[in-house]
């Protein structure tokens, strides 16, 4: 192998790093993924009724699905960040208000 060759490889696996690294959402799915088991946690504990439960189910797929369309192009541009944070946030703060309302499963 030429010293050609060998830069040309190094060149190509630091920019199929750089594509990879920029549809990483790892903070998004780690949101996701807490916010999946808080809804699991009111609907064993009673504190969300099968109607909450499903509604806020709802707005967890929207959100997957923003996450998504995000990384479809392959770049997750900062715009598409703030609105799968904003999209996030949203979900959370119902989570938050219907686990704490007088509506409960029993």
């Amino acid at each position: 192998m030429n010293i050609k060759t060998v830069l040309i490889a190094g060149a190509l696996a630091a920019l199929s790093v750089g594509a990879v690294a920029q549809t990483a959402t790892p903070g998004a799915n780690q949101r996701q993924s807490n916010q999946e088991k808080r809804i699991e946690a009111g609907e064993k504990s009673g504190a969300l009724n099968a109607t909450e439960a499903n509604r806020l189910e709802k707005q967890q797929k929207i959100a997957d699905n923003v996450e998504a369309k995000a990384k479809a192009d392959g770049v997750v541009t900062k715009g598409e960040r703030v609105k799968m944070h904003k999209v996030e946030k949203k979900t959370s703060k119902d989570i938050y208000k219907q686990k704490h309302d007088a509506n409960t499963a029993n």
